[in-house]
């Protein structure tokens, strides 16, 4: 988990850029195109903020082809957290790639053996080869599941198949989900009392079962009993993690300002919480 400041009592623009540096280590290891992690991540935090839209997205994700064994059947808030912190990142990430991005070859002489494999090399997603196609070709591939993405090292269209890519962004939101909480409290704090709503909290609660949900570690499912998947066990050693998160959030609602009192009220907030919790009144 990230460090908290501990003269502040909360976490600070630095900290969630440093766990942003993370996830960015990751997804570049990943090797994943940036345009689609941010559409992913937008469509995370659009089921986030109105569940309602969770069978839009499962529609969506038929439409890039999809296998409908690999469509989730209930919305996993933990990882839907994770691929909005991936989709926040990837977004600058794209900016630099677009910046950088080499313009596609264009040679009037044969380009040479050692060039051909370096760009076969640089490919994504599992491609290995270079070839010759055209616009109706490309619509094929695109049609059977391919991303049709630009890739940043070539300059040249790619065509991945979308499956390959859901695999690897599960894998980074599992990989990131211990870091994902800084990203969101910093970057996208409204989706903290977003998930807490969307598992069935009070207002009061929201905050506390979003925060939880987000940095537990436990998978919470939609329509899942909040008291049986947040039990004690689960928010163990949180307290001073959650905490100062809490703080912030209530302070932004409210427009306290105060380090100390948005500590004390962080804390409160989270004892509350547990409390509630225990005795099931959510």
């Amino acid at each position: 988990m990230m460090p908290q400041n501990q003269e502040q009592g909360q976490f600070t623009p630095e900290q969630g850029q440093q766990a942003q540096q993370q996830i960015i280590a990751e997804l570049k290891q990943a090797n994943l195109p940036t345009e689609r992690l941010v559409e992913i991540g937008q469509w995370a935090e659009a089921v986030i903020n109105d569940p309602s839209q969770f069978p839009a997205f499962q529609a969506w994700l038929k439409s890039q082809g999809l296998p409908e064994s690999d469509i989730p059947k209930e919305a996993d808030y933990q990882e839907l957290a994770s691929m909005a912190a991936i989709g926040r990142t990837a977004a600058g990430m794209m900016e630099q790639e677009q910046a950088q991005m080499p313009a596609p070859v264009q040679s009037a002489g044969p380009v040479s053996p050692d060039q051909l494999q370096a760009m076969a090399g640089a490919g994504r997603m599992g491609d290995t080869q270079l070839a010759h196609i055209n616009p109706q070709e490309a619509a094929v591939l695109q049609s059977m599941g391919g991303v049709g993405t630009i890739n940043p090292a070539t300059g040249l269209p790619e065509y991945g198949f979308f499956s390959d890519l859901w695999d690897g962004v599960k894998s980074v939101a599992k990989a990131i989900a211990p870091i994902a909480l800084p990203v969101i409290a910093i970057f996208a704090p409204a989706l903290i009392p977003a998930i807490g709503t969307a598992l069935g909290a009070s207002a009061a609660l929201a905050p506390v079962v979003g925060a939880a949900a987000i940095a537990g570690g436990t998978t919470l499912l939609a329509g899942g009993s909040i008291k049986e998947a947040l039990t004690a066990g689960a928010l163990t050693g949180l307290g001073t993690y959650l905490s100062p998160i809490l703080g912030d959030y209530v302070g932004k609602v409210t427009g306290i300002t105060d380090a100390t009192l948005k500590s004390v009220i962080g804390s409160a907030t989270f004892s509350g919480g547990i409390t509630a919790l225990r005795g099931g009144t959510v």
